[in-house]
């Protein structure tokens, strides 16, 4: 079992968006979020709830996927760049066909418990303000060949275009993981 203790902060020279990692306490969304109940390897597109700024570009929507992964690629679009048989590889950075992706624990994650519905996804705030918060969360997903949980999450904020991932628990001892973010082949962090 690993648990993550990291606390990073730093600015991208090029973007906008700042990004950290956290081992404080994250938001449960279990019981007053959307669960997605995404398949083995699944992706489902979701409306962010208000305008996002990643690299150069504004979103409103975003895939979520079941392996740990954001991308604002449409669903189709994005398995037509990575095939559906392989988004569960955490590929070295920069990884082919994940362009425009937030990877908070890409690794191989599926859902074991009766009544998880995992990721979860809420947007926070009045639409009227500017300080709403999108947050997504993988709860007690397990690694593909294991049944050990991993609990984490990532957060979007509206007027910062900032990005934070949160860890409670993380178990993954047979696959790669990435943790970071991928603008382009040769843009990431």
């Amino acid at each position: 079992m690993y648990k993550i203790i990291l606390l990073l902060l730093f600015s991208l020279p090029v973007h906008a968006n700042e990004f950290t990692t956290s081992n404080s306490s994250i938001i449960d969304i279990t019981q007053t979020g959307t669960g997605l109940s995404l398949s083995d390897d699944g992706l489902a597109n979701v409306p962010i709830g208000f305008d996002f700024v990643f690299g150069n570009q504004t979103y409103n929507n975003i895939t979520i996927a079941m392996n740990g992964f954001m991308t604002f690629d449409s669903v189709s679009t994005f398995n037509s760049n990575v095939s559906r048989r392989r988004n569960y590889l955490a590929e070295q950075f920069p990884s082919t066909g994940y362009n425009q992706s937030i990877k908070p624990l890409h690794s191989d994650f599926i859902r074991r418990t009766s009544g998880n519905q995992s990721p979860y996804y809420q947007t926070f705030g009045n639409t009227a303000d500017t300080n709403q918060y999108f947050v997504v969360m993988w709860d007690n997903v397990s690694e593909y060949s294991n049944g050990r949980k991993s609990t984490f999450e990532v957060i979007l904020y509206e007027t910062t275009n900032d990005i934070k991932f949160l860890y409670e628990e993380v178990n993954i001892d047979q696959h790669n993981a990435n943790i970071g973010l991928q603008y382009s082949m040769t843009d990431y962090v």
